[in-house]
């Protein structure tokens, strides 16, 4: 990322995407609450892309904020309003991407506003109804110029509950059109799969758009070393705070290079006592999870979670946990949690991370 954090910033899951960007392959990405999707998504917007013999000034990665979806969005709405919604959002991000259409000749440039306008022409009964055709006449324009495109869905989960499956398997229908220049990147907190099930939509008739993501998805874990460094430098920064390095190593122990955890605990980090931290580390921990901040960013990272993932972190929070982890009903919830970074094994035995996440799990109680 530019700015704050250096070119190696989420360097694993830079590469990943990256690597599925160049093959022109759509892919899924999972993290928990306040993970630091925001920064990655920025990130990825900025990141060097090279396209093989191409000109990569072609390329555009769109974001899609699902919170700008029109209000008209609502679950009584007819299946072609919320399409509507759905499209009308894409082509006004992809407007924006790249204004002022410098590849285009004055031509396309009023064909590409005519279609743009034709979204707002309330006027014409049937708006909503051929308004795909409107986005898909306009996305064929950028095709014709050699453009890639990759929509980056942010908050994937409020399309899914919101749009209609006919508005993604008209995204599967563009992106065969286009299969060298048009992808897709989903942001969720749980694997697609597990969100269509939990939204009862019928799993076969959604599997045209979901398959593109089956072989590829990468959980967004806990930041990595230099990462977590540079987080908490620069949050000291921004607040004006200076602390000793035995209070940030803390930190990035105790947070477990969890983006949100970080974050919120640089900005407290002042107020730890040094004394308590050298002699009882055990209770620095315990006050320093206590914290009013802490605990209110622990509880958003808590209610990311579903039901399952909940009840085995609330079993395991406790001395000698009686369960089965080679169950069926628990395997795969266990599975997920680690790749979360929410678990780890150490010395044969699962422990609840990061830390200060451990803590406040152990004061939920049964």
């Amino acid at each position: 990322m530019t700015g704050r954090y250096s070119p190696n910033f989420r360097k694993k899951e830079t590469d990943f995407v990256l690597g599925c960007w160049r093959k022109s392959e759509s892919c899924s990405l999972v993290g928990v609450g306040s993970s630091g999707k925001s920064n990655l998504l920025r990130h990825l917007t900025a990141a060097p892309f090279k396209r093989a013999e191409k000109d990569d000034s072609l390329f555009r990665a769109v974001m899609i904020d699902p919170k700008m979806l029109s209000p008209i969005v609502v679950s009584e709405a007819p299946e072609a309003i919320r399409c509507w919604a759905g499209y009308e959002l894409m082509i006004h991000h992809l407007y924006m991407a790249f204004y002022p259409f410098e590849m285009f000749s004055p031509q396309e440039i009023d064909s590409l506003n005519n279609s743009y306008q034709a979204f707002q022409d309330t006027k014409n009964p049937l708006y909503a109804y051929i308004s795909v055709r409107h986005f898909e006449f306009a996305l064929s324009l950028f095709m014709r110029h050699d453009v890639q495109i990759v929509f980056m869905f942010d908050e994937f989960e409020e399309m899914l509950k919101h749009l209609p499956v006919r508005f993604f398997l008209t995204l599967r229908g563009m992106r065969d059109a286009y299969k060298r220049q048009l992808s897709f990147l989903t942001f969720t907190r749980a694997p697609l799969p597990d969100l269509i099930a939990a939204y009862n939509i019928d799993t076969l008739h959604i599997e045209p758009f979901s398959e593109i993501f089956t072989d590829n998805q990468v959980f967004v874990g806990l930041y990595e070393e230099a990462d977590a460094r540079a987080m908490v430098k620069d949050v000291l920064h921004r607040y004006g705070k200076q602390v000793p390095d035995a209070a940030a190593q803390f930190l990035l122990w105790a947070s477990g290079g969890h983006a949100g955890l970080l974050r919120t605990g640089a900005k407290v980090l002042d107020t730890l006592d040094l004394s308590l931290l050298q002699n009882q580390p055990d209770d620095a921990l315990k006050l320093f999870a206590a914290k009013e901040a802490l605990r209110a960013e622990n509880t958003i990272l808590w209610h990311s979670l579903s039901a399952p993932e909940r009840r085995l972190l609330k079993t395991l929070s406790v001395a000698n946990p009686k369960v089965d982890l080679e169950a069926a009903d628990t395997k795969a919830t266990f599975e997920l949690l680690l790749n979360k970074g929410l678990l780890i094994v150490h010395n044969r035995r699962v422990l609840l991370h990061p830390p200060v996440f451990q803590q406040y799990v152990a004061a939920l109680g049964g």
